[in-house]
Parts: structure tokens; C-alpha cells; sequence
């Protein structure tokens, strides 16, 4: 039977890595994932050693055009493809069980998004582990039909599915295209399941009532999405709650105090999703 395998991101933590990958194994995550950009030579001493201490598995994510450059709206194909190979590969040499990348840049039309894809693909190939596309606002696959055109072209992709960013592109739920959720659905490897809404990426609390229906629309998703893969005979899919600090995090005005403790909401939502899962596959 297809396992639920949770999946903890670093970003925002402030705890020191020593108790908190203890914790989060007594917790239930069968890895973490972060990028290995932001963490430096000697903490990534610290972080392998703590991993195979706690029998963690490392997900690398990588990003094909880096966060906060001033040149950082990159448009070259070649140039994406460089930077994966180059972060892909250097997080399979730290150990990485898969790679999850930012891919691509938002504004391509054919034929450099097929460039793209087609390269990452052979870039996969020769890393030997798997790499799965996100999709993400500022990246291809930021629309749920980019997303089914890359995956009709390339039948052999693997995907990061995260419908946060797809409901707020779109200003409303997934409900009325369904069928493009169908569509992914045998290329879902991993899921950031962080819960948005028609105004931005992240709800201010999932756990209040007021932001259930949202929560409940995501899960739609998530169901078609675990149900296919379990059809197909996979062995395991991953799940990630993946709430962000401030700005991700609404915060107070003039104050600019976070409205939630998000290390919180991540753990109810983790347990949320593995009842919900339990219980489906029951």
C-alpha cells in the first residue's frame, strides 16, 4: 500500500538545528527539505551529520533563477539549465533522496519552455534521482494549463504540486477544472501543501473556520492526486506543509507581529493530512 511520507521545510525556522530535527523525526517527517543556498559550509556539516543521526532524508530544492539578485528575472534558457544541473547536482552529493525545483522562467512561449524541459529532463537522467517541477508562481508551471502542456509533451515528468499558487493566480478554487487537476495527477510526486486562497499563496490560519472551504478545496486535490498515484502501484508520495514566515505570513499592522505561529499551523496541517490520508486508504 502507497505511504503518505511527511516532508518538513526549514524555511522560517529559527530553532537551532539540533533540536529540531530530533523533534521533527519524534514528530513523524520522514525528511526535510530546504535549500542549499541558504545554508552555509559549516552548518552543512551540522545538518548532514544531524540527518543521518535522526535517519532523515535530505530533498534538495533548487532554484533555476535565484531569489533576490538584481538580475534575477532570468530569460536564457541555457542559463536555467546550467543552474539546475549545478544546484541538482550538488544536492544529490549531499546526500539528496530527490530534487524540488523552482523551474523556468513565467514568460516563455515555445519553443524555449520545450528547450527547457526537454534538457531538465536529460539533466535528470544523468543525476540519478528524481527531479520534480514545481508549480509556482514566477516559474512555467504557474497556471494549471502551462502545467498540462509541459506534462502531454513530456510524459515522463514529475511534478511538485502546489495548488496554493494556482488558486491565487486564478482568484478562485480548482472546483471548475477539475480536469486539469486530473490531468497531473499521474505526475504528482511531491506536494507542498500549504493552503492558499483567492487573494494570496497562504490563508492567514488555516485552522479557523472561516478559511475551511479553502482548506476543503485544496483537499479535493490532494485526494485526486494521492488516489492516482496509489493506482498507479507507487510506492510513496510526499507531503509538506509548507507555511512561509512574514511577508508569507500575514502580520499585524505597524506592529508587524505574525498573526499565526506558522511552525504550529504546519503541524496541525501535517496531521490533518495524514488522518485525511489514513482514512482514505484505510
Amino acid at each position: 500500500q502507497m505511504k503518505l511520507r511527511p516532508i518538513r521545510h526549514l524555511w522560517g525556522l529559527e530553532e537551532d538545528y539540533a533540536t529540531a530535527l530530533p523533534r521533527f523525526k519524534k514528530l513523524g517527517y520522514f525528511g526535510i527539505e530546504t535549500p542549499l543556498i541558504f545554508v552555509g559550509p559549516e552548518d552543512r556539516i551540522k545538518l548532514r551529520k544531524l540527518l543521518d543521526e535522526n535517519n532523515l532524508a535530505f530533498v534538495g530544492q533548487v532554484h533555476t533563477d535565484p531569489y533576490g539578485l538584481p538580475d534575477s528575472r532570468w530569460t536564457d534558457v541555457k542559463r536555467h539549465l546550467d543552474e539546475l544541473k549545478l544546484r541538482a547536482t550538488e544536492a544529490k552529493d549531499f546526500g539528496a533522496l530527490f530534487v524540488n525545483s523552482h523551474s523556468g522562467y513565467d514568460g516563455w512561449k515555445e519553443p524555449d519552455w520545450v528547450e527547457f524541459f526537454a534538457g531538465a529532463i536529460e539533466i535528470e537522467k544523468g543525476l540519478g534521482i528524481p527531479i520534480a517541477h514545481e508549480t509556482h508562481r514566477r516559474r512555467f508551471m504557474f497556471t494549471p494549463w502551462n502545467t498540462v502542456d509541459v506534462v502531454k509533451r513530456f510524459p515522463s515528468i514529475k511534478l511538485t504540486a502546489d495548488i496554493s499558487h494556482w488558486m491565487c493566480v486564478l482568484s478562485n478554487t480548482m472546483d471548475a477544472h477539475m480536469d486539469l487537476i486530473g490531468a497531473i495527477a499521474p505526475h504528482v510526486y511531491h506536494i507542498h501543501g500549504r493552503v492558499g486562497y483567492d487573494n494570496g499563496p497562504q490563508v492567514p490560519d488555516p485552522r479557523a473556520p472561516e478559511w475551511l472551504p479553502w482548506v476543503e478545496a485544496h483537499e479535493r486535490c490532494w485526494d485526486i492526486f494521492w488516489k492516482r498515484r496509489a493506482a498507479d502501484g507507487a510506492e510513496a508520495i510526499y507531503f509538506e506543509p509548507e507555511y512561509g514566515p512574514a511577508p508569507y505570513c500575514q502580520t499585524l499592522p505597524w506592529t508587524n507581529q505574525p498573526v499565526v505561529n506558522i511552525h504550529d499551523v504546519a503541524e496541525w496541517q501535517t496531521r490533518r493530512a495524514v488522518d485525511r490520508f489514513s482514512n482514505i486508504f484505510a
